[in-house]
């Protein structure tokens, strides 16, 4: 059987994957001319060679995607063998360009010298092109106008309800797709975006850092969102009811709020991970940790340097926390007893250490509570670590030190840019996850609430109550752009009104 046949028939293939450049540079001819046709299946991926003198000529079936550093297609020649196709070196000014006017379902091109090798992460074959010069596209004329993703004839007018991107010129057609191929070349894609961890955060987010470090524990991939220290942020906004903190987790188009929900959550999404909570004492103590800490944190850092501090952003958290003062001249006369109220708790944690354990629970690797505890310790380090040497002497403790250096090594994963509009358009391309009710909730299903955390940025979250357990409530939004969507918060913490 061909090469692309096993792969299109291949239920589990996920779009995204790499591979490696070939040894032997793709020199690129002149022209056409001289140059023989090959095909997909007359191509072996299994070995490192670049079909030198020879040209494949391919009709795009697929929307394209863009993944730093290069642009995914998936493409058919004459024998209507399918094949990813992954095209690197070109112009990144153009990239948008390429992607929504040139490489569109239905354009042929001629690919020169043409190299298949196995994709690096699913062991799968894929076209690789390096040097961008070696696409022909051929012209407009015979460009095939909303091609049938199954017969390939053009104007195809019914577009698929689930991926809204495939189209078909018949029922008939589609159900060919559906039960020859699972339609997994196109939906696969979407599906795998909808399950991707998106997090929402700001390098200088305390909270962010927490589950950053939960990333790299877990050693997991994620896309990046940057938004700003100071709202408005409004994708984000538009896709949580207006919850204004830092984190947010998305997935597909649920939306997880607050870091201890989120820690549980990439438990439950990735359970063959490294688990974050590996006894039932975890949670409580990551809890004490926070309310212990981050108040006297904050009244230390805004004493000791809070007239170096962005006046927008502390009159913003003026209004998002109106019960702490983050004036200098409050906070400077409290110094020392912020400084004292924090050695008290680091003691606790420099005693947990004592036995020689390199973490907090004894555990062979770190679980929420190391990540909880380093955050902490994180801000003190980047922020006022010298100002804090006579203050916060127990701070420089070699066994404290130690592990902070242990869970500094863990990293963040492996993460990749993505803007806050792309972020926006998965959530409006999924659906929410189906929730059951497995206990009997104090609320009906459908009931019109309001989410609000009890302590900063209390700003109520209004939507359409839809399930709820002993650790969290979801609410069902619905944005005019971006469809339904569901919002998960913790229960410890936040208030049902």
């Amino acid at each position: 059987m061909a090469y692309a046949l096993e792969v299109r028939n291949n239920s589990q293939l996920a779009l995204v994957s790499g591979t490696q450049r070939p040894r032997v540079k793709q020199h690129i001819a002149k022209s056409l001319i001289g140059l023989k046709a090959i095909s997909i299946r007359e191509m072996n991926p299994t070995k490192d060679h670049v079909y030198s003198g020879y040209v494949l000529s391919v009709t795009i079936i697929e929307v394209a995607n863009a993944w730093t550093p290069s642009i995914h297609l998936v493409v058919e020649d004459e024998n209507l063998d399918s094949e990813r196709m992954f095209i690197y070196g070109f112009p990144e000014a153009q990239g948008e360009h390429l992607i929504n006017e040139v490489f569109t379902i239905g354009s042929k091109m001629n690919i020169i010298n043409p190299y298949l090798r196995l994709g690096a992460n699913d062991h799968e074959p894929l076209v690789r092109v390096d040097d961008f010069a070696s696409i022909i596209m051929h012209s407009e004329s015979e460009r095939i106008i909303n091609m049938c993703r199954c017969c390939g004839k053009a104007n195809a007018s019914h577009v698929c309800g689930k991926c809204k991107q495939a189209r078909y010129c018949s029922k008939d057609c589609q159900i060919m797709d559906w039960k020859l191929y699972q339609h997994k070349l196109i939906f696969d894609s979407v599906a795998s975006m909808s399950e991707e961890l998106i997090l929402y955060h700001y390098p200088q987010s305390p909270f962010a850092e927490k589950v950053r470090m939960a990333m790299g524990l877990k050693k997991l991939n994620w896309r990046s969102v940057i938004v700003d220290r100071i709202p408005p942020r409004p994708h984000l906004q538009a896709l949580t009811g207006g919850y204004r903190r830092i984190p947010v987790l998305q997935v597909g188009a649920d939306m997880y709020c607050d870091t201890h929900l989120i820690l549980r959550t990439l438990d439950r999404l990735r359970p063959h991970s490294l688990a974050l909570f590996s006894n039932r004492i975890t949670q409580p103590l990551c809890w004490w940790w926070d309310k212990a800490m981050f108040i006297p944190l904050f009244q230390l850092r805004v004493g000791l340097s809070g007239d170096k501090l962005s006046k927008e952003w502390l009159e913003d958290r003026q209004k998002f926390a109106p019960q702490i003062s983050f004036k200098k001249e409050d906070n400077e006369k409290d110094i020392s007893l912020s400084a004292q109220r924090i050695n008290a708790h680091l003691v606790w944690l420099i005693n947990m250490l004592g036995d020689g354990r390199e973490f907090l629970l004894g555990d062979s690797s770190p679980s929420a509570l190391d990540i909880t505890a380093y955050y902490i310790l994180w801000v003190i380090n980047n922020n006022m670590e010298n100002e804090t040497k006579d203050l916060l002497p127990r701070l420089f403790q070699p066994r404290l030190v130690s592990w902070f250096l242990r869970m500094g090594a863990l990293g963040h994963g492996t993460s990749k840019e993505m803007t806050s509009e792309e972020a926006f358009d998965v959530a409006k391309q999924a659906e929410p996850k189906h929730i059951e009710n497995k206990t009997k909730p104090e609320w009906h299903v459908g009931q019109r609430l309001q989410v609000t955390p009890d302590n900063m940025g209390c700003i109520p979250v209004e939507g359409i109550f839809v399930a709820a357990d002993d650790y969290e409530i979801v609410l069902r939004l619905t944005d005019e752009k971006a469809g339904n969507i569901n919002v998960h918060f913790p229960r410890a913490g936040f208030d049902v009104i």
